[in-house]
């Protein structure tokens, strides 16, 4: 959605259920806002200042990362959550 307002109200869970119906996984690669709209999908794709924006809390380690990434996969029932983080370290894959 990347926040243009295409996938506004329940947009995204009806297509969200709808993948399931299909035996379809869904994948969310949005920009910033409210996590919880996509709740349910197989894979969450954020930043990590995204991730600390929908979390609240801190992401300077990579044990704060995994924590944070996890609280929210457990809040919106992701199938899992996949961080991107810069320097060699790049990514944090909760599942």
């Amino acid at each position: 959605d990347y926040r243009k307002g295409v996938l506004a109200a329940d947009t995204p869970a009806r297509l969200i259920e709808a993948a399931r119906a299909a035996g379809r996984r869904v994948v969310v690669d949005q920009k910033g806002g409210d996590q919880a709209r996509f709740a349910g999908a197989d894979l969450l794709l954020l930043e990590t200042a995204e991730l600390a924006e929908g979390t609240g809390l801190p992401v300077g380690t990579a044990d704060e990362v995994a924590a944070a990434a996890q609280h929210l996969r457990d809040a919106h029932r992701f199938g899992a959550v996949m961080v991107l983080r810069g320097g060699a370290e790049a990514l944090t894959l909760v599942d």
